[in-house]
């Protein structure tokens, strides 16, 4: 095999590093670069290889052109493969950094935009193509590979795949739905009937009504994004719009296909109220549905699930050349139970030099060891318990939305509704944050008053829902970082989040962010707890508690309800708290608002000590789900000698353990030395930061962070290293 040429220079590039030619797959051909805006003229082509392989609505040309007319950038390149001087394949590329290349491929293209004569090895495909770009190039990744379209090669010295995501494939039987239909469990079967009867008792009856020509595009389009625009996806700036970019697009594309008799619109009503809509592609015998909505508001009738019903329905009884359709998304529950089949999309990374590839491969081995010893694999997430039932709660999250100053715009990660109430039963509140230089941050809806982040779940949610949950999410926002915390590691929710990272192949990496002291209890008597703690501490409550007793008006008391009491009881504690030298609370309202919202739910404990009418301690604790939470504290530094805190403390504890009968006290967060006076447990919270590979600022700050945890490592090895008669080897660092 003669050596591959730098098409810049005519001469034979340089292989040294190259796989050898027993190693290296049979080269397909000599690639060649020339501006994608020449595409048009090679869009018969593209079609060709497209109709002769791939076969896929997306890959048409006139959808790819479509693409680079509304998104298209400078620096694509349309590359051209031929062999004996015929073309055997094409693809679209653009550098994806000074010493890499990857497909264009905006988030409208779910696939790469690659197409190839059948039985060419992809693998092949990509090593040529990259001896012919730049020698700067390192690497080559085609990304988001179909395994049904370029089948995913094995693993090779100067090749590598990743895992991206599970989609859905639906095989229809031509022209007999009805042996499709028995293949659907019973259950699925009665839910739609059920839902479709009490859709036409509250609504009106259920109508599909399918559109294909090219004077019904701009009526579908506005219908469709008049509802999104009324969904999450508005919250989170994704919504199609009439009149923005992507409103354009998406016009544009229904337009030509629907021209070309390539395009059917569904609209499924209730009456005369749109419930959803969709948006499908195509081609020879496969449809692609390109794009839904639904009407939350009408949710607890299952519109989505409906809909695709009836389309699978409709396809099977008026275009029975469809055998085949493809979603490409994450697959959901919704589509799992019509799939018949269901397969893992890939990346393929190419790498010029073996220390590339072993570099990267080592790295991505590092964050799935990492990813595996975090947690165990988890099948499903419960209801909560002790601290999660309280800051993943719906009523805390409000109260975090409408009392403190939250960056950037609320949006959720949810599951389907479910049938009972319409409601999800797994919900991840997030904030979408956008800087000033255009970085879009997706970050937990929490601050420093939450002492744990964790979502709100109403009932028993399987892995896969919730990591299909965040998935889907991701896939439908543009996103540079997304960083949860502070998270629990050890609950079911830490590995599922972990999981579906790795799984799609987003580089992510985990953090500490506190110690977190607490004490499960198993009795509830207050002297016998008080016996296993310290002898410090139990002489300084003895002293204390008799000094303080002799002092004239000394009382105690503890604030449970809303009322008077309770407003004074808060005067008490801003007050306390600014005494101490600490700055006004940044959200004045917040505090207070805490306070009388957890007293309205028999939650809050607003423990007081005074002298007389001066208050001279006081700490909200909250009692949640069989946990006391220890919220805040204040007392007046001028009494420190009398230990009030101490003594305040220690009332609160009983109380929690002889009146709540608590199973759990929590500290929540910090490592203060007082605490493990009273706690005997002490556990981490962690967060997660996730990098998205796809875009600039992603890989910029994916790259700031990997450095610099490399280069706090090296600083502390050369500390230790260089500290002066320490022979004990050094901790591991976190």
């Amino acid at each position: 095999m003669s050596s591959p040429m730098d098409p810049r220079s005519g001469t034979p590039a340089n292989t040294a590093l190259l796989p050898s030619a027993q190693a290296r797959p049979q080269s397909c051909g000599r690639w060649t670069m020339v501006p994608a805006t020449l595409f048009p003229a090679h869009a018969q082509r593209w079609d060709a290889l497209n109709d002769n392989g791939a076969r896929s609505p997306f890959l048409v040309s006139t959808f790819i052109q479509t693409l680079l007319a509304h998104f298209g950038q400078p620096d694509v390149r349309l590359a051209l493969c031929q062999q004996h001087g015929r073309v055997v394949a094409m693809a679209l590329l653009r550098p994806g950094g000074r010493y890499a290349w990857t497909c264009f491929q905006p988030s409208q293209l779910i696939v790469a935009p690659l197409v190839h004569e059948k039985g060419l090895p992809v693998a092949a495909l990509a090593l040529d193509l990259l001896a012919a770009l730049p020698p700067t190039a390192l690497s080559l990744a085609f990304t988001q590979l179909d395994p049904d379209i370029s089948p995913r090669p094995t693993e090779q010295a100067h090749i590598g795949t990743l895992d991206y995501i599970e989609t859905c494939v639906i095989d229809l039987p031509p022209g007999d739905f009805a042996s499709f239909e028995a293949r659907l469990s019973k259950n699925t079967l009665a839910n739609l009937r059920k839902r479709a009867a009490k859709a036409s008792r509250e609504c009106g009856e259920v109508a599909l009504d399918v559109f294909s020509t090219v004077a019904e595009v701009e009526p579908f389009l506005r219908d469709y994004a008049r509802i999104e625009s009324a969904g999450w996806k508005a919250a989170a700036g994704t919504a199609i719009r009439e009149g923005d970019p992507q409103y354009a697009f998406y016009r544009d594309v229904l337009v030509h296909s629907a021209a070309a008799q390539r395009a059917r619109m569904f609209r499924l009503r209730f009456g005369d109220q749109v419930a959803a809509l969709e948006a499908v592609l195509i081609t020879h015998e496969t449809a692609l549905l390109l794009k839904t909505t639904h009407d939350e508001t009408l949710r607890q009738y299952g519109p989505g699930q409906r809909l695709f019903y009836e389309i699978l329905r409709w396809l099977s009884a008026h275009l029975p050349s469809v055998q085949r359709v493809e979603t490409y998304g994450p697959i959901n529950e919704k589509q799992r139970t019509f799939a018949t089949a269901i397969k893992r999309m890939y990346h393929l990374n190419a790498y010029r030099y073996r220390i590339v590839a072993t570099a990267h491969r080592m790295r991505i081995g590092a964050r799935q060891r990492r990813a595996a010893a975090s947690a165990a694999p988890a099948t499903a997430i419960e209801p909560h318990t002790g601290a999660a039932a309280f800051f993943g709660s719906q009523e805390w999250f409000d109260l975090l939305r409408t009392t403190v100053s939250l960056p950037g715009r609320y949006l959720e990660a949810r599951t389907p509704a479910c049938a009972a109430g319409g409601q999800a039963n797994f919900t991840l509140p997030l904030q979408y944050v956008r800087s000033p230089t255009g970085k879009r941050d997706l970050v937990a809806c929490a601050n420093f008053y939450s002492g744990l982040y964790a979502p709100i779940v109403t009932a028993h949610t399987p892995a896969q829902q919730a990591a299909d949950a965040l998935l889907t999410l991701l896939e439908g926002v543009g996103w540079d970082t997304l960083r949860l915390a502070p998270l629990d590691r050890e609950s079911p929710l830490f590995g599922v989040l972990l999981d579906a990272l790795s799984r799609a192949g987003i580089v992510h990496d985990t953090y500490f962010c506190f110690g977190n002291w607490h004490l499960p209890l198993s009795a509830q008597d207050f002297s016998d707890y008080l016996r296993t703690r310290p002898s410090r501490l139990q002489n300084t409550l003895k002293r204390a508690g008799r000094r303080f007793e002799r002092i004239p008006g000394a009382r105690y008391l503890l604030v449970r309800q809303p009322g008077a009491a309770l407003e004074a009881a808060i005067g008490h504690f801003q007050m306390l708290y600014c005494k101490r030298g600490r700055a006004p609370e940044p959200h004045p309202e917040f505090i207070p608002e805490l306070c009388r919202r957890t007293a309205e739910k028999g939650q809050l404990r607003l423990g007081l000590l005074m002298l007389g009418d001066r208050p001279v301690a006081a700490q909200i604790w909250i009692v949640c789900a069989g946990s006391a939470l220890i919220f805040k504290l204040a007392f007046d530094p001028e009494l420190r000698s009398l230990s009030v805190g101490t003594l305040l403390t220690a009332r609160m504890l009983q109380s929690a353990l002889e009146e709540d009968r608590v199973r759990e006290i929590d500290y929540l967060t910090g490592d203060d030395p007082y605490k493990k006076d009273w706690m005997t447990h002490r556990r981490e919270r962690y967060g997660i930061i996730a990098f998205n590979p796809r875009t600039v600022f992603g890989l910029a700050a994916a790259a700031r962070h990997f450095a610099g945890r490399q280069l706090r490592r090296w600083q502390a090895h050369w500390a230790d290293a260089s500290a002066p008669g320490d022979t004990a080897p050094a901790e591991p660092s976190r």
